[in-house]
This record gives structure tokens, sequence and C-alpha cells, in this order.
């Protein structure tokens, strides 16, 4: 960190062989101090994301082939750079750095990550997410590594977090996972966004994915003892979400598959013509810690029954999240993975 640097970015994490990169997950970058534009930008992601800033003065996140803009560079092609402006942000470490800000109080970008080095087809990398105002991008991959410390951008005058590389494989099951509501359960309450539903769950398990008739029922079965109240989980407005300008959603029920849109498969369930009728676009063009914004799909409970898709308003016909004036904290349905089918290993 330089001068009146506020935020330094994230460092990246590597595998190598004869010092050469086989795997590399980015960093994200180091807040600023603006009070409504100094998040970094998150880590991770072929290109890492930008210091988020409406006036484009946030650092750039790295790429493929060159670190970011902004700031200066130092070190190796690792490193992110620095910037000798007043309470700015670094960039993160990553395959190639992130810059830094390019004015005072601005975010540092993103790290990229790598995985040229691995067989085709057996490795992903999740582009992490930038912040909106006062909070930090959490980072862009599901289930675990959506953890709030890995590769996030920082949040105002804080440092980014570090990549993390994670190296997971699926033995042999002594039998097949069978879905059943014995493994599911509920987790603190969480804020309205889909950045904290994916983070919510235990480090091995993940948020419960509505994505068919047969995940839909067992989501009722599960939630029809629980307490009145508003629940949710993996399930989404889509198709298209915030990419850079305000474009609403169409109202197509899915969930996230990684950080992609998935369509719920519309086979024997009412639940997509319900969301097609009833819903129109969504509330905002940001929301919450997540960005690109997936607007949440909840489910209520009144004495027993269960009413899914539904909003967290009631009688809304658009959905509504954290960041758009609705920032009430609900529980999430977490879905619990048997340990004979995941093996992790973190570094």
């Amino acid at each position: 960190m330089h001068g009146h640097a506020t935020g330094a970015g994230g460092g990246r994490s590597a595998i190598q062989r004869a010092g050469k990169d086989l795997v590399t997950a980015g960093g994200g970058g180091g807040g600023g101090r603006g009070s409504k534009d100094g998040h970094g930008g998150g880590g991770g992601g072929l290109v890492g994301n930008d210091g988020d800033d409406p006036e484009g003065n946030g650092g750039a996140g790295g790429s493929q082939t060159s670190k970011g803009a902004g700031g200066k560079a130092e070190g190796d092609q690792y490193q992110g750079s620095y910037s000798t402006n007043a309470f700015c942000g670094g960039g993160g470490g990553g395959f190639y750095g992130g810059g830094a800000c390019k004015t005072s109080n601005k975010g540092g970008g993103g790290g990229s990550s790598y995985i040229g080095g691995l067989m085709k087809g057996t490795g992903q990398t999740y582009a992490g997410m930038n912040g909106q105002d006062f909070l930090g991008g959490m980072s862009g991959a599901r289930g675990a590594a959506w953890a709030p410390k890995v590769g996030k951008g920082g949040d105002h005058g804080f440092g980014g977090q570090n990549g993390r590389v994670i190296i997971r494989y699926t033995p042999a099951p002594s039998k097949e996972f069978v879905e059943d509501a014995k493994n599911l359960y509920l987790s603190k309450p969480v804020s309205n966004d889909m950045g904290h539903v994916m983070a919510a769950c235990g480090i091995q398990d993940r948020a419960f994915p509505v994505r068919d008739h047969a995940s839909e029922k067992l989501l009722k079965k599960f939630l029809a003892k629980q307490s009145d109240g508003i629940y949710m989980f993996n399930s989404i407005a889509g198709p298209t979400p915030w990419a850079g300008s305000c474009v609403s959603n169409q109202g197509e029920l899915g969930f996230l598959k990684g950080v992609k849109f998935a369509k719920f498969n519309p086979a024997s369930s009412g639940a997509p013509a319900i969301m097609k009728n009833k819903y129109k676009g969504n509330a905002n063009c940001r929301c919450g810690s997540a960005n690109p914004s997936w607007d949440p799909v909840v489910a209520s409970v009144s004495k027993g029954g269960v009413t899914f898709p539904t909003t967290p308003k009631p009688g809304a016909t658009v959905f509504h999240c954290a960041g758009d004036g609705y920032d009430e904290k609900r529980p999430v349905v977490c879905q619990r993975i048997p340990g004979s089918l995941r093996r992790e290993h973190c570094f």
C-alpha cells in the first residue's frame, strides 16, 4: 500500500508446476474511501471485475493477457497495481493483476483467474461480483466458494479478499444420492439478494436449487413444517441479468447453475406459468451484493400452506431485493450434501 492508499488488493491463490501457473484464483480489488463509489471489483473470472464507479475511475480488472488499467504497475504480471492518488483502492493479485483507482477515493480492480493448465473441461473459474453503495462484491462461485471472505471486492476503506483455488472431485458413491427433505435445513437469516443466499449454507452444502417439479415438491414438503413467513433458496427471475445498463428481467423462472441462469423444467409444474402471468420484470437493476442482478424468487408459508413462486412483498408484481428498499433478512433453505459424494482441497 502506498501513500494515502486505503484498501489493499487481495492476493491470488495459485498452483504451479516448474514455476508456471496451472491454475490461478484472482483476488478482489481494494475499496477506496468514496462515500458511494469506492468499493473494489470482485476477483476471479477470466477477466476480473472493475472497481465499481459510475464515472469510470475505478481500476480495471486484469485479463488473460494484461494487467488492468489504472494506477502504477509494479512487480510481475501477477501483482496488482497501486496508485499515488489519495485514499485509493489497490488492484487485486491474479494471473494478471487488477488496476488501481484512476482518481482519488475510488476502488481497485480484481485480479483475473486462469485455468489454462488444467485438462480441458475439468476446471471452471467464476467472476467475482462488484458491490454497491457501502458494500464490496461477493465472490462469484456457487456453494462453498460463495464464502464472504473469498475473492470479493473490498468494502469502502477495506482491502479486497484473497482468491481461493478449490480442487473438488466426486468418488464413486456406494449408492446414488437421493434428495430427501431430511437433508434440508434452514440457515440463519441473510439479506435478500442472491450473493448472500448462495453464501448462507454450510461450507460443504448449498442453497437448495428449485429446478423442476420434483425439487419444487420437496421444497413444499419441507416448508410446510416450518413457521409462517418468507423463505429463500436458489430460485431466481430471469433470464436477463444486469449487465452494465438497466435491463429488466422477463419473469422467466429459473435458478443459478454456477453463475449462469438455468431454466426451471416446466414439466408437470404450474410454477413457470404463474411467473409468466403474475410477475413482470424486476424491481431494480442492482441487487445487494450481487452484480449482475438476479432477483430472488421466494416462498411464503402460512398455516402449513406453501406459496411458490411469490415475492417478499405481498401483492407485488415485481421482485424486490436488498438495495431497492427491501432489506429484511430471511432464512435460506439449505441442502446438506453427504460426505461420500464430495472431496475438496483448498489452496
